[in-house]
């Protein structure tokens, strides 16, 4: 069994069980022996010390890390380089719980950016304030990191927020590293790209395309649904380097057959500066189906107009504004909510497109 950095650690016979979500509400239950446990460790290990965490650090790990296998796995890693560690892993926080937060002083904090967002919102509701010369460094991850809910966890904490990028067949697989330019893929893993009409192929500077994975339990390539593009910012580095672009199938069926891409939503918010965040809930019943379009204003003074917003999501697609027109989607609601108003995932993720 390889070591991954970790010494003296011994192998276990048993297999554990986690349940793990995706980007859908339903969950997954994966499997551990102790060979895929030391790697994930490991790893998480190596990627913790290059952002500091050591015998000095205290490290919070917040829900929806824990109570998940990536609590679990980012708990032992954090012990393996000698941090203290607070695992709370409570996504309901109690005015005690976030004393006890403030007394720890944490150093490093691991949570979604939504979840963090929430945190600070719950501390100054109490007027508790964490202690600003702990420098905290935010380990997010979870769901694709939108860069204007990033910079409002950096705004908010005077923080530096790092990217950590995986999924639930593999954990980590990779992260922003100290003067990274993107997210750097592990070496434990390997990776080819398919571009668009195009076959799977080796990762090469300038290519674009889905990502793939080996899944070395089946040994067969794994799509991530995920678009990337390779960069490798340094000549000669180990691993790759990528910027993920978006998903490339994040998609939602009415009743009557409508697709709904999640595109359609990205480009509503990319097209209006003070939009951070769209998304699409559908209820159906016997009468047909039901939309709520949930934006998100990055201030309260932002000039929004719903009926603006209704008329662009429509010209967006064309099938679905024909179901509109026809009475077959029977109510299209346009709202304005807060980030915490969104629904969100068993793994609290936040999709762009949800049935409830």
């Amino acid at each position: 069994m390889q070591n991954h950095g970790l010494n003296n650690t011994p192998a276990w016979k048993g297999i554990v069980h986690y349940f793990s979500g995706g980007t859908s509400s339903k969950l997954k239950k994966i499997s551990y022996t102790s060979q895929r446990w030391a790697r994930s460790v490991g790893v998480k290990k190596m990627f913790l010390e290059h952002h500091g965490v050591g015998a000095q650090s205290r490290v919070v790990i917040c829900y929806p890390y824990a109570p998940w296998s990536i609590g679990s796995i980012f708990t032992e890693a954090s012990l393996h380089c000698e941090a203290n560690v607070f695992p709370i892993g409570n996504h309901c926080f109690h005015p005690t719980l976030l004393k006890e937060i403030q007394a720890f002083k944490p150093t490093h904090i691991c949570a979604s950016a939504r979840q963090l967002l929430k945190l600070y919102e719950e501390l100054n509701t109490l007027d508790i304030t964490l202690d600003p010369c702990c420098n905290i460094t935010a380990f997010v991850a979870g769901e694709l990191l939108d860069p204007s809910v990033k910079c409002d966890v950096e705004r908010q904490y005077n923080t530096k927020v790092v990217n950590v990028y995986g999924m639930a067949e593999f954990d980590m697989v990779g992260g922003e590293y100290p003067d990274s330019l993107g997210i750097t893929l592990v070496s434990e893993f390997d990776y080819r790209i398919k571009p668009i009409n195009g076959e799977l192929t080796h990762l090469s500077t300038g290519l674009s395309g889905e990502l793939y994975i080996m899944d070395p339990t089946v040994g067969e390539w794994y799509p991530t649904n995920d678009t990337v593009r390779v960069i490798n910012p340094f000549i000669g580095a180990p691993n790759h380097t990528i910027q993920i672009m978006g998903r490339t199938i994040e998609s939602l069926t009415l009743s009557d057959g409508t697709t709904i891409l999640g595109k359609s939503l990205e480009s509503l918010v990319q097209s209006h500066p003070d939009l951070s965040h769209v998304q699409l809930a559908v209820s159906g019943s016997t009468q047909g189906d039901q939309l709520e379009l949930r934006c998100v204003k990055k201030t309260a003074k932002s000039l929004l107009d719903r009926h603006m917003l209704l008329q662009e999501f429509l010209a967006s697609n064309l099938d679905l504004a024909d179901s509109y027109k026809s009475g077959i989607v029977t109510q299209i609601k346009v709202s304005f909510v807060t980030e915490h108003q969104l629904s969100m995932t068993s793994r609290g993720k936040v999709p762009r497109l949800i049935k409830l």
